[in-house]
Protein backbone atom coordinates (compact mmCIF):
# COMPACT_ATOMS: atom_id res chain seq x y z
CA UNK A 1 0.00 0.00 0.00
CA UNK A 2 3.06 2.35 0.96
CA UNK A 3 4.39 1.60 -2.36
CA UNK A 4 0.94 2.68 -4.13
CA UNK A 5 0.67 5.84 -2.63
CA UNK A 6 4.52 6.97 -3.27
CA UNK A 7 3.73 6.27 -7.14
CA UNK A 8 0.91 8.43 -7.19
CA UNK A 9 2.50 11.08 -5.35
CA UNK A 10 5.82 10.58 -7.78
CA UNK A 11 2.90 10.81 -10.45
CA UNK A 12 1.35 14.20 -9.20
CA UNK A 13 4.93 16.39 -8.56
CA UNK A 14 5.93 14.86 -12.44
CA UNK A 15 2.60 16.67 -13.57
CA UNK A 16 3.32 19.66 -11.19
CA UNK A 17 6.50 19.88 -12.14
CA UNK A 18 5.80 19.67 -15.57
CA UNK A 19 3.29 22.54 -15.31
CA UNK A 20 5.79 24.70 -14.02
CA UNK A 21 7.94 24.58 -16.49
CA UNK A 22 5.11 25.98 -18.57
CA UNK A 23 4.16 28.66 -16.21
CA UNK A 24 6.98 31.49 -16.88
CA UNK A 25 7.15 31.38 -20.72
CA UNK A 26 3.01 31.55 -20.67
CA UNK A 27 2.90 34.71 -17.98
CA UNK A 28 6.06 36.46 -20.28
CA UNK A 29 4.37 35.66 -23.92
CA UNK A 30 0.52 35.96 -23.15
CA UNK A 31 -1.53 38.80 -21.05
CA UNK A 32 -3.63 36.49 -18.92
CA UNK A 33 -4.26 36.12 -15.19
CA UNK A 34 -2.20 33.96 -12.72
CA UNK A 35 -5.14 31.39 -12.65
CA UNK A 36 -5.40 31.34 -16.56
CA UNK A 37 -1.70 30.94 -16.49
CA UNK A 38 -1.57 28.07 -14.22
CA UNK A 39 -4.46 26.23 -16.01
CA UNK A 40 -2.77 26.84 -19.59
CA UNK A 41 0.51 25.06 -18.10
CA UNK A 42 -1.15 22.03 -16.89
CA UNK A 43 -2.96 21.64 -20.15
CA UNK A 44 -0.41 22.74 -22.00
CA UNK A 45 2.14 20.45 -20.28
CA UNK A 46 -0.45 17.02 -21.02
CA UNK A 47 -1.13 18.30 -24.47
CA UNK A 48 2.55 18.95 -25.81
CA UNK A 49 3.89 15.66 -23.99
CA UNK A 50 6.49 14.88 -26.07
CA UNK A 51 8.27 18.27 -25.74
CA UNK A 52 7.94 18.35 -22.13
CA UNK A 53 9.50 14.82 -21.71
CA UNK A 54 12.30 16.43 -24.31
CA UNK A 55 12.66 19.19 -21.44
CA UNK A 56 12.55 16.64 -18.55
CA UNK A 57 14.81 14.32 -19.91
CA UNK A 58 17.28 17.40 -20.49
CA UNK A 59 16.95 18.60 -17.25
CA UNK A 60 17.59 15.16 -15.98
CA UNK A 61 20.79 14.81 -18.19
CA UNK A 62 22.00 17.55 -16.34
CA UNK A 63 21.00 16.52 -13.22
CA UNK A 64 22.62 13.00 -13.45
CA UNK A 65 25.88 14.30 -14.47
CA UNK A 66 25.90 17.29 -12.27
CA UNK A 67 25.68 14.07 -9.58
CA UNK A 68 27.42 11.59 -11.75
CA UNK A 69 31.84 11.58 -10.08
CA UNK A 70 33.49 15.06 -9.16
CA UNK A 71 34.87 15.30 -12.37
CA UNK A 72 31.63 15.21 -14.44
CA UNK A 73 30.63 17.84 -11.75
CA UNK A 74 33.43 19.91 -12.35
CA UNK A 75 32.93 19.66 -16.13
CA UNK A 76 29.34 20.73 -16.42
CA UNK A 77 29.97 23.93 -13.55
CA UNK A 78 32.89 25.45 -16.24
CA UNK A 79 30.84 24.44 -19.23
CA UNK A 80 28.16 26.48 -17.60
CA UNK A 81 30.23 29.46 -16.47
CA UNK A 82 31.50 29.29 -20.20
CA UNK A 83 28.19 29.30 -21.56
CA UNK A 84 25.91 30.52 -19.21
CA UNK A 85 22.94 29.13 -18.47
CA UNK A 86 21.52 30.62 -21.91
CA UNK A 87 22.20 27.05 -23.58
CA UNK A 88 19.69 25.79 -21.69
CA UNK A 89 17.08 28.54 -21.75
CA UNK A 90 17.77 29.14 -25.77
CA UNK A 91 17.11 25.46 -26.00
CA UNK A 92 13.99 25.80 -24.11
CA UNK A 93 12.69 28.62 -26.16
CA UNK A 94 13.08 26.52 -29.02
CA UNK A 95 10.49 24.13 -27.35
CA UNK A 96 7.83 26.85 -26.57
CA UNK A 97 8.18 29.00 -29.49
CA UNK A 98 7.16 25.68 -31.62
CA UNK A 99 4.48 25.15 -28.99
CA UNK A 100 3.57 28.64 -28.64
CA UNK A 101 3.08 29.27 -32.61
CA UNK A 102 0.54 26.53 -32.72
CA UNK A 103 -1.84 29.45 -30.23
CA UNK A 104 -0.80 32.67 -31.60
CA UNK A 105 -3.73 34.50 -33.92
CA UNK A 106 -2.51 34.71 -37.97
CA UNK A 107 -2.26 38.25 -38.05
CA UNK A 108 0.74 37.71 -35.77
CA UNK A 109 2.47 35.61 -37.80
CA UNK A 110 2.23 37.53 -40.54
CA UNK A 111 3.58 40.24 -38.82
CA UNK A 112 6.27 38.58 -37.54
CA UNK A 113 7.61 37.75 -40.74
Amino acid sequence: MFRVIQLLLLMIILVFAAAFLYVFPIISHYICTTKQAVRNAFLMSIGHLPYTLIMFAYFALIGFLLTASTTTFGLVIAISMICGFSVTAYMCCILFNRIFKKYDPEEEKEAAE
